[in-house]
């Protein structure tokens, strides 16, 4: 289970807590960005048991955030503050079309 400053990460599948693996990622996806990040992750989790209308839910196990929604192409991110302590989750779908689907964070 990935732990992160404002809680542990669940994954469900039809609300059941599934298994997934946490794979650490560069820090800096490109050269020239403005900010800073202290870890990213692609979470991985087994795509063969996922069925259509299955729900699919991410979460932090947190209390006393706010929150906001941002995306873009291809993205979708749930923000979470608490004081200075900004935290992006977020889904980017990076294998398009394919069998299996492999999610960033």
């Amino acid at each position: 289970m990935l732990k992160t400053p404002l809680g542990n990460l669940i994954v469900q599948k039809n609300n059941i807590e599934i298994d997934y693996s946490a794979i650490p990622q560069p820090l800096r996806i490109f050269d020239k960005l403005n900010y800073y990040v202290d870890a990213r992750y692609l979470i991985d989790i087994d795509t063969k048991t996922i069925k259509s209308g299955d729900t699919i839910k991410y979460f932090i196990d947190c209390k006393n955030v706010e929150t906001d929604i941002d995306g873009g192409e291809y993205l979708a991110l749930l923000n979470l503050r608490n004081n200075n302590l900004l935290m992006s989750l977020g889904v980017y779908e990076i294998l398009y079309r394919s069998h299996k689907k492999r999610f960033w964070l």
